[in-house]
């Protein structure tokens, strides 16, 4: 098979590991080919995916280890282990040991194993942050527990100012190194707890847990001032632009997406070197401490009378209100909500 299925899948750092693997492999391309390790081309006839066994395990991936029946190259049947995990673009298929010799302290070395090859696939191979494949997993994950928890989710889409000029004059080499550089120094500003992605190109994601718009935007004015004070070797100083936007509770990934890549390019347009945040949002706040869709309000109601986006009017008409459910807008640049605006919304 061409290499670049294999590197499309899985990255070209992966494809020694891939073919070289002790265990029997198969990644299974949702939109292309399906690609065999040596192992299991030596062992298993590649038709053999289409057996009722192994179609359950592809079709429900992440379940663990599960004994299954599988006929060898030679025609004799071979019971052993299997799972299937989910990698870029598709699933891959791990073959284990015949179940009469597999023990504990072998499966778990294989699932270290498989562990790592898992890690390797969700890591962009040039800055070693995590990917845009494992952005969407993860994403999708933090955004079911923040509405769980009641806790907010913020992104913060940052692109590096003017990079194509870093490559033109001092080479690719330079541009790729302050990629990793800049990876560098957002790693030790953002907490534990964070996220950070390779977007694409020059463009990187912190996906920023717990966290509200306004902290949001404040980490965004201390990533925004760290790499504009960092000297370059051989480059010098660079700047960066950053969208953010809160996850409203009742959007798609896709729809979050669009308002922090919107966010950014609302920062592009005021000047490079420059954050934006698309605060607006319905918001719902129910006093009483539940919330449509899931989601307590009762935190952005705090937030907004202490950001000044509430008028004295409009607060004293909410705690008059009491339990009712009022739908407001919050924009950063609409300035106080006033009880026009309420009725309004």
């Amino acid at each position: 098979m061409p290499e670049v299925d294999i590197q499309r899948l899985l990255g070209p750092e992966t494809r020694e590991i891939f073919m070289q693997f002790p265990l029997p492999l198969v990644l299974v391309n949702d939109s292309g080919p399906n690609q065999f390790n040596d192992r299991f081309t030596r062992f298993f006839d590649h038709h053999c995916l289409d057996t009722p066994a192994l179609r359950d395990i592809l079709d429900t991936p992440g379940q663990g280890w599960r004994p299954i029946s599988l006929p060898a190259r030679d025609g004799s049947k071979t019971e052993l282990y299997a799972q299937a995990v989910v990698v870029a673009h598709g699933r891959m298929l791990v073959l284990g040991e015949p179940v009469a010799v597999m023990h504990d302290a072998e499966l778990d070395q294989l699932r270290k194993r498989v562990s790592a090859l898992e890690k390797v696939s969700a890591t962009d191979y040039l800055t070693g942050a995590w990917n845009r494949t494992h952005l969407v997993r993860v994403a999708a994950a933090e955004m079911a527990r923040s509405i769980r928890f009641r806790q907010p989710l913020s992104a913060l889409l940052i692109d590096i100012d003017h990079f194509k000029n870093i490559n033109d004059t001092h080479g690719h080499q330079a541009g790729d190194e302050v990629l990793r550089e800049v990876v560098n120094v957002i790693q030790h500003k953002i907490r534990s707890a964070d996220l950070l992605f390779r977007w694409g190109g020059e463009e990187f994601v912190v996906l920023a847990v717990s966290t509200g718009y306004r902290d949001a935007e404040i980490l965004a004015e201390h990533l925004r001032a760290r790499i504009a004070a960092h000297k370059f070797a051989g480059v010098g100083a660079l700047t960066i632009s950053v969208g953010v936007a809160e996850h409203s509770g009742d959007e798609t990934a896709d729809q979050w997406f669009k308002r922090f890549d919107a966010a950014l390019f609302a920062a592009k347009g005021m000047r490079a070197d420059d954050a934006a945040t698309l605060a607006r949002t319905l918001v719902w706040a129910d006093l009483r401490g539940t919330a449509s869709h899931g989601v307590s309000r009762i935190p952005r109601y705090m937030e907004m009378i202490a950001a000044g986006e509430l008028d004295t009017q409009a607060r004293v008409s909410i705690e008059e209100k009491g339990p009712s459910l009022l739908l407001m807008r919050a924009s950063r640049a609409a300035g106080p909500i006033s009880m026009t605006a309420m009725a309004e919304a």
